[in-house]
């Protein structure tokens, strides 16, 4: 398996990173039940401790079955018949994933130390260029050709050596950028590495940059990935966490409407112990009342549902949430909105970075 096989280059910042967290965070919650239950005998018998451990495990089932299917585990854990065996699966599957991290390192490594090389032999080929011109400008001055002479043919092998370096790497860099959907631009750089080195600075550039986007570890939220890890599974970024990668594998088919995900959500919510009010809390803007979704006191936070389709567009649901995310400022500190879309919002990512630099709301979009 290459190295971005499985990987899809910008479906998530950190992906190759975010998936050895993620299983590492499954695995640990597969052993902490198994050393729960480990004295007991019947399923009976099992603490309240062991089945909350189980519940998070069963609701989060389906999502490590599609990132085990990504590195050709899924279909080894489905056969395994118990939690031992299930763990040792995820421990493979965590080993491949370092393994795919690591390679893309590796590419990020070479394509930068590629065109540092072509930088390097552009500058010594418009040195040349430039010596050859000053003593083709003075043929008859005797000591400007004398030292041109000395520059150039000093240069003449360096140049060499570094073409035939870059000649050598070039197939490899080639595949590497096809690998992220880029392209080696060969004619210009077979012209000339003083004048191609530029056409193809733009496409080794955007390449790591694309790689980069696969490894580095990601930053869910405004929150690190050391605090979603050691969060209390009663803490904010909990919860944020817990949406995140729960919602979405809970629907088989697409939600209908909103009260679908609202539905998902609370179940989310009862699997991490989260004491919370659904379409209870009010706060009152004079003649105007807004109602959240879902409220948790403990946090002092308000979570707001909303639900994009062509019927309902992106603009609507912005629209929705400003007016929401006035009246929920006036009693609860924290506010979460999570957007559930079939397909109504074209750019996530904008939407999501807005609203928290305008309006200080913590936003997940969920796309189907």
């Amino acid at each position: 398996m290459t190295a971005t096989e499985g990987l899809k280059p910008g479906t998530s910042t950190g992906y190759a990173f975010e998936r050895v967290e993620w299983l590492k965070s499954y695995l640990g919650l597969a052993e902490e039940f198994a050393a729960e239950v480990r004295m007991t005998t019947y399923e009976a018998e099992y603490s309240n401790k062991a089945k909350t451990l189980r519940d998070k495990l069963d609701l989060d089932r389906r999502e490590a079955q599609r990132v085990l299917g990504e590195v050709d585990f899924e279909r080894e854990f489905n056969k395994s018949t118990d939690y031992r065996e299930a763990r040792l699966v995820l421990r493979k599957a965590i080993r491949e994933w370092e393994r795919l991290r690591d390679e893309v390192d590796s590419r990020v490594t070479r394509l930068r130390a590629f065109l540092s090389l072509a930088r390097e032999v552009a500058d010594l080929e418009k040195m040349d260029v430039r010596d050859q011109a000053l003593r083709n400008a003075s043929p008859s001055d005797p000591i400007i050709r004398a030292g041109t002479a000395g520059f150039i043919e000093g240069r003449a092998g360096d140049i060499r050596a570094g073409r035939d370096a870059l000649t050598t790497e070039q197939p490899e860099i080639e595949m590497i950028l096809r690998d992220v959907g880029n392209s080696f631009d060969r004619w210009s750089f077979a012209a000339g590495v003083h004048s191609g080195v530029d056409f193809i600075a733009d496409q080794v550039l955007q390449a790591v940059g694309k790689y980069l986007r696969l490894t580095r570890p990601p930053r869910p939220l405004g929150a690190s990935a050391s605090a979603v890890a050691n969060a209390s599974p009663k803490s904010g970024t909990a919860i944020v966490d817990a949406i995140t990668r729960a919602l979405r594998p809970a629907f088989k088919e697409p939600p209908t409407n909103e009260r679908d995900v609202q539905d998902q959500i609370e179940q989310i919510l009862r699997v991490l112990g989260v004491d919370y009010h659904r379409d209870k809390e009010v706060a009152a803007v004079g003649p105007t009342s807004f109602r959240p979704d879902f409220t948790i006191a403990s946090q002092d936070l308000a979570i707001e549902v909303k639900f994009a389709n062509d019927r309902h567009s992106a603009a609507a649901v912005q629209r929705e949430l400003a007016e929401d995310v006035a009246g929920y400022r006036t009693k609860w500190k924290h506010l979460l909105a999570v957007v559930y879309d079939l397909g109504a919002i074209r750019d996530p990512e904008q939407m999501r970075r807005q609203n928290e630099a305008h309006f200080g709301v913590c936003i997940v979009i969920v796309k189907h």
